[in-house]
């Protein structure tokens, strides 16, 4: 995610330079994206023709192919702030959010981590999104993440589907612009994502959901840190529990 996140900061910083990644055994010269006031203008796939064939014309397309190569093959190198543009693989210039964003959708993110690592506490969002990157019915969340939000808050709010609003938070959580503000003497309630005072069966209902969610079974493929995140919000949540019941 080292990539698809580096790009993601410069393009919200407005950066000017060149994004370069290498191949991981050094078999080929580095591939490049050039950037101006965070857009790009320019991506350079020409050493990595061997592994995908020619580059497609469009701007983005080069860009997803070169998102798509970092994956496994090509690792992150360096940021060259302020580098002359050699203009290898100029494109009309677009801003890469989007591109950025259905690549990371494309990954599978874990759409309930970003709760798990809420818990109790609140979310704000420290930059927001560019406007490419988010659908018309996500809007409306966005401007509401502008301030601190408990989980309960947004789940109430309804702004956005469900699904929408797990897949936005989750791509802007692996973007590192989600802030959270931990709540140490969170009540029993707020430990379920429930207003203050909720009766006993949403209680229960949201104990099931909760333990359904924070199953490990669930999420495969997390690294021992998440797992033990995952551990910690559900010795939480069945504390929480058990002092309502």
């Amino acid at each position: 995610m080292t990539v698809p996140r580096t790009l993601y900061d410069l393009s919200n910083d407005r950066a000017t330079g060149t994004l370069r990644v290498v191949h991981a055994h050094k078999t080929t010269a580095p591939l490049k994206v050039e950037l101006q006031r965070g857009w790009v203008h320019a991506v350079e796939l020409s050493p990595a023709y061997s592994l995908v064939g020619d580059a497609p014309e469009p701007g983005e397309d080069k860009l997803r192919v070169f998102l798509k190569l970092t994956v496994e093959t090509y690792l992150f190198d360096a940021f060259d702030a302020g580098a002359r543009p050699q203009k290898r693989g100029a494109c009309y210039p677009f801003h890469p959010a989007a591109t950025v964003r259905n690549h990371v959708d494309a990954i599978g993110l874990d759409q309930v981590l970003w709760r798990v690592r809420v818990g109790a506490g609140r979310l704000r969002l420290r930059t927001a999104p560019h406007p490419s990157c988010i659908g018309q019915d996500e809007r409306a969340l966005v401007a509401f993440l502008g301030r601190l939000r408990s989980l309960a808050e947004i789940d109430a709010a309804e702004l956005s589907p469900p699904p929408r609003t797990a897949r936005l938070l989750a791509f802007l959580d692996a973007m590192g612009v989600i802030e959270v503000e931990a709540a140490p003497d969170a009540s029993p309630y707020a430990v379920l994502e429930l207003p203050e005072g909720a009766p006993l069966d949403q209680v229960k209902h949201a104990f099931r959901r909760l333990a359904r969610e924070l199953h490990p079974d669930l999420h495969p493929g997390l690294s021992a840190e998440a797992l033990k995140e995952l551990e910690r919000r559900f010795a939480d949540v069945s504390a929480a529990y058990s002092k309502l019941v």
